[in-house]
Protein backbone atom coordinates (compact mmCIF):
# COMPACT_ATOMS: atom_id res chain seq x y z
CA UNK A 1 0.00 0.00 0.00
CA UNK A 2 1.68 3.27 -0.97
CA UNK A 3 2.67 5.68 1.90
CA UNK A 4 3.02 9.51 1.95
CA UNK A 5 6.86 8.69 1.57
CA UNK A 6 6.33 6.02 -1.20
CA UNK A 7 7.95 6.78 -4.69
CA UNK A 8 4.70 6.38 -6.96
CA UNK A 9 5.14 4.12 -10.08
CA UNK A 10 3.58 5.21 -13.27
CA UNK A 11 2.32 2.73 -15.66
CA UNK A 12 2.94 3.71 -19.06
CA UNK A 13 1.75 2.35 -22.67
CA UNK A 14 0.68 3.52 -26.10
CA UNK A 15 -2.51 3.01 -25.44
CA UNK A 16 -5.75 1.05 -25.13
CA UNK A 17 -7.47 -1.29 -28.11
CA UNK A 18 -11.22 -3.65 -28.38
CA UNK A 19 -10.89 -7.06 -30.11
CA UNK A 20 -14.13 -7.96 -31.35
CA UNK A 21 -14.70 -11.75 -30.88
CA UNK A 22 -16.58 -13.17 -34.00
CA UNK A 23 -16.09 -17.12 -33.53
CA UNK A 24 -16.40 -19.09 -30.54
CA UNK A 25 -14.42 -21.99 -29.86
CA UNK A 26 -16.10 -24.48 -31.98
CA UNK A 27 -15.83 -22.11 -34.69
CA UNK A 28 -19.73 -21.15 -34.51
CA UNK A 29 -20.23 -17.48 -35.08
CA UNK A 30 -20.51 -14.87 -31.84
CA UNK A 31 -24.18 -13.05 -32.05
CA UNK A 32 -24.05 -10.72 -31.49
CA UNK A 33 -20.00 -9.92 -31.49
CA UNK A 34 -18.44 -9.39 -28.00
CA UNK A 35 -16.16 -6.14 -28.05
CA UNK A 36 -13.46 -6.47 -25.20
CA UNK A 37 -11.09 -3.88 -24.46
CA UNK A 38 -7.26 -4.61 -23.90
CA UNK A 39 -5.42 -1.89 -21.86
CA UNK A 40 -2.10 -0.48 -21.56
CA UNK A 41 -0.30 -1.96 -24.66
CA UNK A 42 2.92 -1.81 -25.12
CA UNK A 43 3.80 -2.74 -28.43
CA UNK A 44 1.81 -3.96 -31.81
CA UNK A 45 3.57 -5.96 -34.28
CA UNK A 46 1.95 -7.57 -37.64
CA UNK A 47 3.85 -9.64 -39.68
CA UNK A 48 2.43 -10.94 -42.92
CA UNK A 49 5.02 -13.87 -44.33
CA UNK A 50 4.95 -15.28 -48.22
CA UNK A 51 7.76 -17.48 -49.55
CA UNK A 52 7.71 -17.87 -53.68
CA UNK A 53 8.83 -20.68 -55.16
CA UNK A 54 9.90 -19.99 -59.20
CA UNK A 55 11.26 -22.88 -61.08
CA UNK A 56 11.79 -22.61 -65.00
CA UNK A 57 12.56 -24.56 -67.85
CA UNK A 58 10.38 -27.42 -70.01
CA UNK A 59 7.92 -29.65 -68.71
CA UNK A 60 8.06 -26.71 -65.28
CA UNK A 61 5.10 -25.74 -63.74
CA UNK A 62 4.12 -21.77 -63.54
CA UNK A 63 5.02 -19.51 -61.57
CA UNK A 64 1.77 -18.28 -60.25
CA UNK A 65 1.24 -21.80 -59.79
CA UNK A 66 4.14 -22.24 -57.21
CA UNK A 67 3.02 -20.23 -54.10
CA UNK A 68 4.94 -21.21 -51.34
CA UNK A 69 3.78 -20.90 -47.62
CA UNK A 70 2.05 -17.78 -46.87
CA UNK A 71 0.91 -16.34 -42.81
CA UNK A 72 -0.28 -13.57 -40.98
CA UNK A 73 -0.20 -12.78 -37.60
CA UNK A 74 -0.82 -9.98 -34.70
CA UNK A 75 1.23 -9.57 -31.62
CA UNK A 76 0.12 -7.46 -28.70
CA UNK A 77 2.88 -6.49 -25.62
CA UNK A 78 0.58 -5.12 -22.57
CA UNK A 79 1.23 -4.44 -18.83
CA UNK A 80 -1.90 -5.72 -17.46
CA UNK A 81 -4.78 -8.38 -19.00
CA UNK A 82 -7.44 -9.58 -17.05
CA UNK A 83 -7.00 -13.63 -17.02
CA UNK A 84 -10.96 -13.39 -17.97
CA UNK A 85 -9.49 -11.87 -21.46
CA UNK A 86 -6.52 -14.18 -21.84
CA UNK A 87 -8.46 -17.44 -21.20
CA UNK A 88 -11.63 -16.03 -23.78
CA UNK A 89 -8.60 -15.02 -26.58
CA UNK A 90 -6.33 -18.42 -26.20
CA UNK A 91 -9.36 -21.16 -25.72
CA UNK A 92 -12.78 -19.00 -26.15
CA UNK A 93 -14.23 -19.38 -22.39
CA UNK A 94 -14.85 -17.48 -19.23
CA UNK A 95 -13.13 -17.83 -15.84
CA UNK A 96 -15.38 -17.98 -13.12
CA UNK A 97 -16.64 -14.55 -11.86
CA UNK A 98 -14.42 -14.63 -8.55
CA UNK A 99 -11.47 -14.81 -10.02
CA UNK A 100 -9.91 -10.84 -10.11
CA UNK A 101 -7.92 -9.51 -12.72
CA UNK A 102 -3.74 -9.29 -11.83
CA UNK A 103 -3.70 -5.56 -10.82
CA UNK A 104 -1.68 -3.37 -8.88
CA UNK A 105 -3.41 -1.75 -6.47
CA UNK A 106 -1.52 2.35 -6.35
CA UNK A 107 -4.33 4.03 -5.27
CA UNK A 108 -5.85 2.21 -2.43
CA UNK A 109 -9.15 1.81 -4.66
CA UNK A 110 -10.97 -1.88 -4.86
CA UNK A 111 -9.43 -4.24 -7.58
CA UNK A 112 -11.79 -4.68 -10.52
CA UNK A 113 -13.18 -7.97 -11.34
CA UNK A 114 -13.00 -7.38 -15.35
CA UNK A 115 -13.42 -4.77 -18.31
CA UNK A 116 -17.24 -5.14 -20.00
CA UNK A 117 -17.91 -3.10 -22.96
CA UNK A 118 -22.11 -3.11 -23.20
CA UNK A 119 -23.37 -2.68 -26.83
CA UNK A 120 -27.07 -1.28 -27.15
CA UNK A 121 -30.01 -1.46 -29.86
CA UNK A 122 -31.14 1.75 -29.10
CA UNK A 123 -34.77 2.68 -29.78
CA UNK A 124 -36.48 -0.32 -31.19
CA UNK A 125 -38.60 -2.49 -29.17
CA UNK A 126 -36.97 -6.07 -29.10
CA UNK A 127 -38.34 -9.53 -28.34
CA UNK A 128 -36.98 -12.54 -27.46
CA UNK A 129 -38.05 -16.04 -28.99
CA UNK A 130 -35.61 -18.54 -26.99
CA UNK A 131 -36.52 -17.05 -23.59
CA UNK A 132 -38.91 -18.16 -21.13
CA UNK A 133 -39.34 -16.73 -17.39
CA UNK A 134 -42.61 -18.15 -16.39
CA UNK A 135 -45.22 -20.90 -18.00
CA UNK A 136 -49.04 -19.05 -18.16
CA UNK A 137 -51.06 -21.55 -19.19
CA UNK A 138 -51.49 -24.78 -21.68
CA UNK A 139 -54.20 -24.82 -24.52
CA UNK A 140 -54.92 -27.99 -26.87
CA UNK A 141 -57.33 -28.26 -29.50
CA UNK A 142 -59.79 -30.27 -29.41
CA UNK A 143 -63.38 -31.09 -31.66
CA UNK A 144 -62.39 -27.54 -33.53
CA UNK A 145 -61.93 -25.74 -30.23
CA UNK A 146 -59.32 -24.83 -27.67
CA UNK A 147 -59.89 -25.98 -24.01
CA UNK A 148 -57.27 -25.50 -21.13
CA UNK A 149 -55.27 -28.56 -20.14
CA UNK A 150 -54.13 -29.38 -17.11
CA UNK A 151 -50.68 -30.04 -15.72
CA UNK A 152 -49.89 -33.20 -14.31
CA UNK A 153 -47.20 -35.31 -12.43
CA UNK A 154 -47.91 -38.73 -14.10
CA UNK A 155 -45.18 -40.86 -16.46
CA UNK A 156 -47.85 -41.66 -18.51
CA UNK A 157 -49.50 -38.36 -19.28
CA UNK A 158 -53.52 -38.61 -20.24
CA UNK A 159 -55.36 -36.81 -22.93
CA UNK A 160 -55.11 -32.78 -22.42
CA UNK A 161 -52.48 -33.17 -19.58
CA UNK A 162 -49.21 -31.41 -19.85
CA UNK A 163 -45.88 -31.12 -18.21
CA UNK A 164 -44.02 -28.27 -17.96
CA UNK A 165 -39.74 -28.01 -17.11
CA UNK A 166 -37.08 -25.67 -17.38
CA UNK A 167 -38.50 -24.02 -20.61
CA UNK A 168 -40.21 -27.64 -21.94
CA UNK A 169 -43.82 -28.72 -22.22
CA UNK A 170 -43.80 -32.42 -22.58
CA UNK A 171 -47.80 -33.57 -24.06
CA UNK A 172 -49.79 -36.62 -24.05
CA UNK A 173 -49.51 -39.35 -26.95
CA UNK A 174 -53.75 -39.20 -27.06
CA UNK A 175 -52.74 -35.39 -28.25
CA UNK A 176 -49.85 -36.12 -31.41
CA UNK A 177 -51.33 -34.30 -34.57
CA UNK A 178 -53.73 -31.47 -32.78
CA UNK A 179 -53.18 -27.88 -32.35
CA UNK A 180 -51.72 -26.58 -28.93
CA UNK A 181 -51.18 -23.33 -27.44
CA UNK A 182 -48.53 -22.14 -24.92
CA UNK A 183 -48.47 -18.62 -23.46
CA UNK A 184 -45.59 -17.97 -21.07
CA UNK A 185 -43.97 -14.80 -20.27
CA UNK A 186 -40.67 -13.86 -21.88
CA UNK A 187 -38.72 -10.72 -20.72
CA UNK A 188 -41.61 -9.40 -19.39
CA UNK A 189 -43.42 -9.69 -22.59
CA UNK A 190 -46.45 -12.54 -22.98
CA UNK A 191 -46.31 -14.55 -25.80
CA UNK A 192 -48.31 -17.23 -27.69
CA UNK A 193 -46.93 -20.26 -29.21
CA UNK A 194 -49.18 -21.82 -31.47
CA UNK A 195 -48.23 -25.33 -32.96
CA UNK A 196 -49.05 -29.36 -33.91
CA UNK A 197 -47.83 -31.64 -31.24
CA UNK A 198 -45.10 -33.40 -32.61
CA UNK A 199 -44.66 -37.31 -31.95
CA UNK A 200 -41.46 -36.40 -30.46
CA UNK A 201 -44.39 -35.21 -27.43
CA UNK A 202 -42.32 -32.29 -26.80
CA UNK A 203 -41.40 -28.71 -27.60
CA UNK A 204 -38.87 -26.43 -26.19
CA UNK A 205 -39.57 -22.74 -25.87
CA UNK A 206 -35.69 -22.31 -25.89
CA UNK A 207 -34.49 -23.87 -28.94
CA UNK A 208 -35.07 -21.46 -31.83
CA UNK A 209 -33.50 -22.27 -34.87
CA UNK A 210 -35.01 -19.35 -37.37
CA UNK A 211 -37.59 -17.21 -38.03
CA UNK A 212 -39.89 -17.19 -41.40
CA UNK A 213 -41.92 -14.09 -41.14
CA UNK A 214 -43.19 -11.70 -39.38
CA UNK A 215 -46.89 -10.91 -40.00
CA UNK A 216 -49.17 -7.50 -38.65
CA UNK A 217 -52.34 -8.50 -38.23
CA UNK A 218 -54.04 -10.97 -41.24
CA UNK A 219 -52.37 -9.40 -44.15
CA UNK A 220 -49.41 -6.54 -43.64
CA UNK A 221 -46.54 -8.61 -44.51
CA UNK A 222 -43.26 -6.66 -42.71
CA UNK A 223 -39.42 -6.90 -44.68
CA UNK A 224 -37.14 -8.92 -42.76
CA UNK A 225 -33.93 -7.06 -43.03
CA UNK A 226 -30.20 -8.52 -41.75
CA UNK A 227 -29.85 -8.34 -37.94
CA UNK A 228 -26.98 -5.62 -36.67
CA UNK A 229 -25.96 -3.91 -33.64
CA UNK A 230 -24.66 -1.19 -35.43
CA UNK A 231 -27.40 -0.96 -38.68
CA UNK A 232 -30.05 2.02 -38.34
CA UNK A 233 -32.95 1.53 -36.64
CA UNK A 234 -35.23 -0.61 -39.41
CA UNK A 235 -38.15 1.29 -40.54
CA UNK A 236 -42.08 0.76 -39.57
CA UNK A 237 -42.68 -1.76 -41.90
CA UNK A 238 -39.69 -3.85 -41.64
CA UNK A 239 -38.10 -6.21 -38.99
CA UNK A 240 -34.62 -7.75 -37.54
CA UNK A 241 -34.14 -11.28 -36.74
CA UNK A 242 -31.22 -12.84 -35.18
CA UNK A 243 -30.14 -16.78 -35.35
CA UNK A 244 -31.08 -16.61 -31.64
CA UNK A 245 -34.34 -15.73 -31.28
CA UNK A 246 -34.20 -11.79 -31.09
CA UNK A 247 -37.08 -9.89 -33.21
CA UNK A 248 -36.96 -6.24 -33.29
CA UNK A 249 -39.15 -3.42 -34.04
CA UNK A 250 -38.80 0.05 -35.13
CA UNK A 251 -40.16 2.04 -31.25
CA UNK A 252 -43.38 3.40 -33.49
CA UNK A 253 -44.72 -0.15 -34.42
CA UNK A 254 -48.39 -1.25 -32.84
CA UNK A 255 -50.52 -3.80 -33.30
CA UNK A 256 -50.37 -7.65 -32.93
CA UNK A 257 -47.41 -9.59 -34.46
CA UNK A 258 -47.61 -13.37 -36.07
CA UNK A 259 -44.15 -14.58 -35.89
CA UNK A 260 -43.88 -17.80 -37.93
CA UNK A 261 -40.44 -19.72 -37.08
CA UNK A 262 -39.08 -23.20 -36.28
CA UNK A 263 -38.68 -23.99 -32.72
CA UNK A 264 -37.10 -27.05 -31.77
CA UNK A 265 -37.80 -28.61 -35.23
CA UNK A 266 -41.47 -27.75 -34.95
CA UNK A 267 -43.19 -24.98 -36.93
CA UNK A 268 -44.17 -22.51 -34.85
CA UNK A 269 -46.49 -19.16 -35.15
Amino acid sequence: MPTPTTTQSVPYSAGNAFVTLIRKADGTAVEPPQPMAIESIQDINWDDKNTIKESHGEGKYAVRLAGGKSSISLSLTVSEITGRLLNQLCYGQDLEQRQLKIHYDRNGFMVPTENSVDAKILQTIAVSLNRIDSSTSVEIKTNGSYSAAASSSLEVLPAGKYQFSGGSYRFSAEDVGKFAKVTYVSNGTTLVSEFKIPKSLSFNVTQFTACTSVTKGQVTVLTKKPFSLTSAVPSVDEYRASTNGIIVFNPAQTGVMTVAHKTDGVSVS
